[in-house]
């Protein structure tokens, strides 16, 4: 699919990206963004649009780490399995 432009609104401000997602994926990911950020806002009534953004990153960016490290730790359980079962049907 080829780039385009397309606009995002997050926490009250819109922002021109250069994409080549759909615009259902766009759509989707605006949705979670906004979610997030406003569950941010709500614990830090305070701040700026730049200082909850960059909390907004911040914890996009841990939850990407966490899931990371779930799916590795997913895959090393089964791959063992799956090893461990290769060996047992091997010594039958």
């Amino acid at each position: 699919m080829q780039k385009r432009h397309v606009e995002m609104k997050i926490g009250g401000e819109i922002y021109s990206l250069r994409t080549d997602e759909s615009d259902e994926e766009i759509r989707k990911l605006e949705n979670v963004m906004n979610d997030k950020f406003n569950e941010i806002k709500g614990r830090n009534p305070g701040l700026s649009n730049e200082k909850l953004l960059l909390l907004l990153a911040l914890e996009i960016g841990r939850e990407n780490i966490e899931i990371r490290e779930e799916v590795l730790a997913f895959v090393n359980k089964y791959e063992k399995k799956i090893t461990d079962y290769s060996i047992l049907k091997k010594e039958t």
